[in-house]
């Protein structure tokens, strides 16, 4: 249950899940981190990446916690979502969230 402090980031959370399922190649990672960073920036959240490595693949799990309250907020939470399932899709990948 500890996880779910994190949504006590941001009052009146609420969060969504971008997160890609990566080869064990430290290039892609960085790519997919990199869209992260530029898009979760851009909209004015913070990037919080964390990363699950398997035998097989690597999880990256990022989420965008915004105030379900905030009209605009939670807005520019679905704008950034999308942004960034249309770059990683543009790189070869897909959402599994």
């Amino acid at each position: 249950m500890g996880e779910l402090y994190l949504l006590n980031w941001t009052p009146n959370s609420g969060h969504l899940f971008f997160s890609p399922i990566l080869p064990l190649n430290p290039k892609e990672v960085q790519l997919i981190l990199g869209i992260v960073r530029k898009c979760m920036t851009e909209y004015g959240f913070d990037p919080c990446p964390q990363l699950v490595v398997t035998a097989r693949e690597i999880h990256c799990l990022n989420a965008i916690l915004y105030d379900v309250t905030d009209k605009v907020q939670k807005k520019k939470a679905f704008e950034c979502m999308q942004k960034m399932i249309e770059l990683a899709a543009n790189e070869g990948y897909g959402e599994y969230r």
